[in-house]
């Protein structure tokens, strides 16, 4: 249920009746599994960065000349809608960049695509370097 949610992100009366459940049901699956998720996947598997020992060993092509490569960050930008009650969340969400209220998080990468390191989400008017700077890495 919960891969077919994040799959094709149908509402949650649609997956009632798919499933034969309450929207109560759906919501609770759908919530749990997330948390189940993250703690696997986020908590445990994204903990450490890995050594540049590691790193070495299934280096790609491409990186061959950049051994001392750990980690390749950027931030990246997710569209989010605000109230319009709520001007202050407004104001601080809205991107300049991509002209819409975003969040932004900085992500971590390996040379081999393995994905390392999110950081918390911040607001969409934030520069790159003050997420930099906050993220905890």
């Amino acid at each position: 249920m919960t891969l077919v949610k994040l799959r094709n992100n149908l509402p949650h009366f649609d997956l009632a009746v798919k499933f034969n459940c309450s929207k109560a049901t759906v919501s609770n699956v759908v919530i749990t599994w997330i948390n189940v998720l993250h703690a696997i996947l986020f908590t445990k598997c994204m903990s450490n960065i890995p050594t540049r020992e590691k790193n070495k060993k299934c280096l790609p092509g491409a990186f061959k000349s950049f051994t001392n490569c750990c980690i390749i960050i950027d931030c990246t930008e997710v569209f989010t809608a605000v109230s319009r009650q709520s001007m202050n969340i407004q104001r601080d969400t809205y991107s300049s960049y991509k002209h819409r209220n975003t969040w932004k998080a900085l992500i971590g990468i390996a040379p081999n695509g393995v994905v390392t390191f999110v950081s918390s989400l911040f607001p969409g008017s934030t520069s790159d370097k003050m997420v930099t700077l906050n993220s905890g890495l």
